[in-house]
């Protein structure tokens, strides 16, 4: 037992030790993760190149978990109905607007609210599931001028490349 207590004690304090680790990073993690997911968050934060993304919330939960990851519209819808008492009501309804929009969620927002929407908020990215197209999605990409920049495990990748106001 003291010997181990030693050994580590000298390893801690060593230059290959955890004091001596300056200038990297130290993770460990259980967390499982999501293999395709996390496949598709890593290509929507190299596309992003620090702008803002609207994902599904499939992919905007572990894009924060990725170093440099770009700003999020919002990354779980529970998470907007906690921001309630320090974020301004109508920029949450706005968030709150388009995280229904893009999990394509039964009863979707108005397509004009989702313009309105995008036009404040000005993601330059767009995430969902191939299976689940949000609605009037071709009319409201064509307003933003978008393309498609690539297909990952069942998720389509979109840009937005209209100047936002």
């Amino acid at each position: 037992m003291a010997v181990s207590v030693v050994l580590l004690g000298g390893l801690a304090f060593s230059s290959f030790g955890l004091l001596g680790m300056k200038g990297t990073e130290l993770e460990l993690s259980f967390t499982k993760r999501p293999a395709a997911e996390m496949a598709v968050a890593r290509v929507t934060t190299a596309l992003a190149e620090g702008e803002t993304v609207l994902a599904a919330e499939s992919i905007s939960a572990w894009i924060p978990t990725l170093p440099q990851a770009p700003p999020l519209v919002y990354v779980r819808q529970i998470y907007l109905d906690q921001s309630l008492t320090v974020v301004d009501p109508s920029e949450l309804n706005r968030r709150r607007l388009l995280a229904r929009w893009v999990n394509d969620v039964e009863g979707g927002p108005d397509t004009g609210a989702v313009l309105s929407a995008l036009a404040v908020q000005c993601p330059r990215i767009v995430v969902f599931r191939e299976d689940r197209k949000p609605g009037a999605f071709d009319l409201i990409m064509e307003q933003f001028n978008a393309r498609m920049e690539d297909r990952v495990e069942g998720y389509q990748i979109w840009r937005l490349t209209a100047r936002c106001p």
